[in-house]
């Protein structure tokens, strides 16, 4: 996983100026545009009523140690009126790491604006303009956090001695993952005129930047065949502006989306004999296909307890997180085992491994794991809030986490069992009882994590785009 996204694509273009079109990649420098692989479109509101310009944007990016150097071309336009925009902006970050974040501090080093509208050109450069911007980033297993603010002033001349003065305020926040990742802006602008029939106003822009990685069952046709159907992932990618104004007595709104051509990769099709028909057959065929579960077995036994080892190796597939097997066969120095009971030669082993340093799962005393040891649903809804990283989102105070049987629920896991059930994850029984110390049996382990892959998939997309662009 990148550290922020911002920067999500722009690892791999070190040092390297590309077209727009080679990436889609995420929303850029202080001003409110999106873009797909073959247009970038940016609201402009210099003339006190928004212009929709589109065109190219060139990149360069150079990442050193603990600074970052991003430098962008901007050549746009509108065909239907001649207006147009160029502008160069060069911005340096610094990057602070404290271990589980990341604190980035944003300065302009060059910035050079030219805006043609209605025949009139406005030029703004660095000596009248200010910027500044700063994002922290938390590092969860399984998701990276991210929220920040920015604010810039831009004063801009005329040849025929107009002044214009822009200010902006606004957010940013998203995420990264496995399964999508998301930012979205909040940028709150003033604009005034040294003039008393110049633009004046105020308007406001949210822009969002999605990629999502969806999960789709497709069944085959024909009936002759050897399997019914089976797995795809689909990555998509989506970017939406929606604008509002108050400028000069007009009052408007709009809004405009770019997306890409999505991209499909079919995953492996299980034949698993002891699941057709059975409540949890989606959930175990899913994780099946992911590889979360052993993919080429031919029974699942979905009645019997999942075991703390591959309950480890579940979390860790379907959360993308797990160490690479080392493939070498140089003579190397072979590093201890973690607990007593494990053997870093066992095939479980760097997933144990994985969700113990990063802090999901932990051992059950005088060093040992327990690999074939049992979960309980308790024990399961903590690693699952430990993953999101959540555990601190709980009420404070006395509270109930929504069960009847709550008063059995054990200190440790109540504050991951109200989440659990608030975030949609984990449910108790038809009489709403969530039996905390009942052993997971594989078919509801599946079910569980298969809510997990949802929840990352659609309902944390939803939480940080769709619910802010509907409240706004």
């Amino acid at each position: 996983m990148t550290k922020r996204f911002l920067a999500f694509f722009l690892s791999v273009l070190t040092l390297i100026s590309l077209p727009l079109g080679a990436y889609a990649e995420p929303l850029k420098g202080f001003d409110p545009g999106i873009e797909n692989v073959s247009s970038y479109q940016e609201a402009v509101f210099l003339s006190g009523r928004p212009v929709i310009m589109s065109g190219t944007v060139r990149t360069t990016v150079r990442d050193r140690d603990d600074q970052r150097t991003e430098t962008y071309r901007f050549e746009l336009s509108d065909p239907a009126t001649g207006d147009t925009l160029s502008r160069n902006l060069s911005l340096r970050t610094s990057i602070e790491d404290t271990g589980d974040q990341l604190i980035e501090r944003t300065e302009v080093a060059t910035f050079k604006e030219s805006i043609t509208i209605e025949g009139t050109t406005y030029e703004a450069d660095l000596d009248t303009s200010e910027f500044t911007q700063s994002i922290v980033t938390q590092i969860k297993p399984a998701v990276d956090y991210f929220s920040g603010n920015m604010s810039f002033r831009k004063r801009y001349t005329s040849d025929d001695e107009d002044n214009i003065t822009i200010q902006m305020e606004g957010t940013t926040v998203g995420y990264e993952q496995a399964w999508g990742a998301t930012e979205t802006r909040t940028m709150d602008y003033h604009v005034s005129s040294n003039r008393s029939n110049g633009p004046s106003g105020t308007y406001s822009v949210m822009s969002s930047h999605n990629i999502t990685r969806d999960l789709e069952y497709i069944p085959n046709q024909p009936t002759q065949i050897s399997f019914r159907g089976g797995y795809m992932i689909s990555e998509k990618e989506e970017s939406k502006i929606q604008y509002n104004y108050d400028m000069n007595g007009r009052r408007g709104n709009n809004s405009f989306t770019l997306g890409n051509n999505p991209t499909f990769e079919r995953l492996y099709v299980s034949n698993l004999r002891d699941m057709g028909g059975h409540w949890a057959q989606e959930s175990v065929s899913l994780l099946a296909s992911l590889g979360a579960i052993e993919p080429k077995a031919m029974y699942f036994g979905p009645s019997l307890p999942m075991s703390r080892a591959e309950f480890a190796k579940a979390v860790a597939v379907a959360s993308d997180i797990a160490e690479e097997m080392q493939t070498s066969t140089r003579r190397r120095t072979v590093e201890p085992a973690l607990f007593f009971d494990t053997e870093v030669e066992d095939e479980n082993y760097r997933y144990i491994k994985t969700v113990a340093t990063k802090g999901i799962m932990s051992g059950v005393g005088e060093n040992r794991f327990e690999p074939d040891g049992h979960l309980t649903k308790a024990q399961a809804a903590t690693i699952m809030i430990n993953a999101l990283g959540f555990s601190g989102l709980a009420p404070t105070g006395a509270y109930m986490t929504g069960f009847r049987d709550d008063y059995a629920i054990p200190f440790w896991a109540r504050d991951s069992v109200y989440l659990a059930r608030e975030i949609g994850l984990a449910s108790g029984t038809a009489n709403n009882y969530f039996q905390p110390d009942k052993t997971l049996t594989r078919a509801e382990a599946a079910a569980l994590l298969h809510n997990y892959i949802m929840y990352l998939t659609y309902e944390m997309r939803e939480d940080y785009r769709e619910r802010i662009l509907n409240y706004y």
